[in-house]
């Protein structure tokens, strides 16, 4: 019981250490920036909060969106994953307003690999991805439960 109050205080400790290392930038536009900074850029743990009311929490590195953070833009729109150079990449998910939700790999911020697309109607294509297109191997369902499972050409079923 000692060691896990010692562990918990330990953790308490550390927690408002890194709270009291988080640094604050501004920018002229109104957006600003909380979290830790490294040669006066975002690097490591923070959030970024744009003029529009964007934000982005997560991972930084050297100034942009690296490693695995969460963006909620103005509209509402909102990504969950991973991220490299500042673009979407490796596996997330993006939940759009309208009620669309894609689930699956990224590459260069756009929809790439293996994935699948929920649509509001209740609709959904489960494959490859090339550029945002269904492209490759998929299997589509409308909302009444037809499937198309085939080759899929810039979201076009081939056959």
């Amino acid at each position: 019981m000692k060691k896990i109050l010692l562990t918990i205080a330990f953790l308490i400790a550390i927690s408002a250490l890194l709270k009291a290392q988080s640094k604050t930038l501004t920018y002229d536009d109104g957006a600003y920036y909380i979290g830790e900074i490294k040669n006066g850029f975002p690097n490591g743990k923070g959030k970024f909060t744009w003029a529009d009311s964007s934000t982005y929490e997560g991972d930084w590195k050297v100034n942009v969106m690296h490693g695995t953070g969460t963006h909620l833009w103005a509209n509402g729109d909102k990504y969950i994953g991973s991220w490299k150079n500042g673009k979407r990449e490796g596996q997330g998910m993006m939940i759009w307003v309208t009620g669309e939700i894609y689930v699956g790999s990224w590459k260069e911020d756009s929809q790439n690999g293996f994935g699948k697309m929920t649509w509001p109607d209740g609709g959904n294509y489960e494959g490859n991805w090339v550029e945002a297109n269904m492209t490759g191997k998929g299997s589509y369902v409308n909302a009444d439960g037809v499937v198309q499972k085939g080759l899929w050409n810039e979201g076009v079923f081939v056959k």
